[in-house]
C-alpha cells in the first residue's frame, strides 16, 4: 500500500522509481501485475511512466463516487432517481438499450461508459 500527502507527479515518480530500482521488473514481470489506484491523474501518470506493462484498474468504490459527484455537482438537473437509476446500471454493466430509461439518464450512461470499459 502506498499512502502520500502530496499529489504531485514528481513525487509519485520519486518514490516510483526507488521501488523499480528495488524490484527491478522486467516488461515480463510487470504485464503479472496490477496496480489498483483511486484515479488520481498524477498517480496513473507516475505508474504509467516506471512501470508501463503493469495493468491499471481504478478502485470501485473511487469509480462509483466519482460519477456520483459528477451528476451531483456537474450536472445539477439529475434527480436522485436518475442518480439511482444511472448507478444501478453502471453496477450492471447494461447501460445501452433499455426503453425504460429517460433520455438524462441515456446521455448520463454514455457519458460514463468509456471509464466503464477501462476497470473492468
Amino acid at each position: 500500500m502506498y499512502i502520500h500527502q502530496s499529489k504531485e507527479y514528481s513525487v509519485h515518480l520519486a518514490i516510483l522509481q526507488r521501488i523499480q530500482n528495488t524490484l527491478n521488473l522486467t516488461p515480463a514481470k510487470q504485464s503479472k501485475h496490477v496496480v489498483v489506484t483511486d484515479g488520481e491523474a498524477s498517480i496513473i501518470k507516475a505508474w504509467r511512466t516506471v512501470f508501463p506493462h503493469m495493468h491499471h484498474l481504478q478502485c470501485y468504490i473511487h469509480f462509483t463516487k466519482n460519477v456520483t459527484d459528477k451528476m451531483k455537482y456537474k450536472i445539477k438537473a439529475v434527480t436522485k432517481h436518475q442518480q439511482k437509476e444511472v448507478m444501478l446500471l453502471l453496477h450492471r454493466n447494461k447501460a445501452v438499450g433499455r426503453p425504460e430509461l429517460t433520455d438524462m439518464s441515456v446521455e448520463l450512461i454514455n457519458e460514463f461508459l468509456p471509464q466503464i470499459k477501462v476497470i473492468m
